[in-house]
């Protein structure tokens, strides 16, 4: 896979990490709990994936204003599952800014993405089960749900292309 270009949707530049990202993603992952030192060790990994993968999560910026909101994208998953490879879709969007769409708009231009240039067959999403709102958006995106992975707690969701057409052409 070639490395996944700036992605632009309505009102979002999805694109790859800058310097500059590493102390709002930090907050962003304070929110989780997660610490400064785990969430810069992050951006290196999703750097190197991206390198080697093609593809990572990146950074969400609102376009009017350059404003960090969060991180979604694409990557392989790198555990043992019965269905590797696997290309998994995530999003995170700061506690501020959720409710407005973002979350949504990031998911649909990297699926976009995943099924148009990518050509992929399906896109699977792990979503914590005590994780309402993503849960809801999965199911709003057009994800069902799978199987689960053994050993894993998430729940998984899946969507493959054909069942995309099908959320797109009927509004959804």
């Amino acid at each position: 896979m070639t490395a996944a270009p700036e992605i632009r949707t309505a009102r979002l530049l999805l694109r790859p990490w800058r310097d500059a990202d590493r102390a709002p993603y930090a907050a962003l992952n304070a929110e989780a709990g997660i610490p400064r030192s785990d969430s810069d060790d992050l951006i290196d990994c999703f750097n190197a994936c991206r390198a080697e993968d093609g593809v990572s999560y990146a950074a969400v910026e609102r376009a009017a204003d350059g404003a960090f909101l969060g991180m979604a994208g694409l990557a392989l998953r790198r555990f043992d599952a019965p269905d590797q490879p696997a290309c998994e879709i995530g999003w995170a969007i700061l506690r501020a800014h959720r409710g407005q769409g973002y979350a949504a708009e990031a998911a649909r231009g990297w699926l976009a993405h995943a099924f148009g240039p990518l050509a992929l067959p399906e896109v699977t999403a792990l979503v914590a089960p005590a994780n309402a709102g993503s849960r809801a958006l999965a199911l709003r995106l057009g994800f069902v749900e799978a199987p689960p992975l053994p050993g894993r707690p998430d729940i998984v969701y899946r969507l493959t292309r054909a069942m995309s057409n099908r959320t797109e052409s009927s509004g959804g």
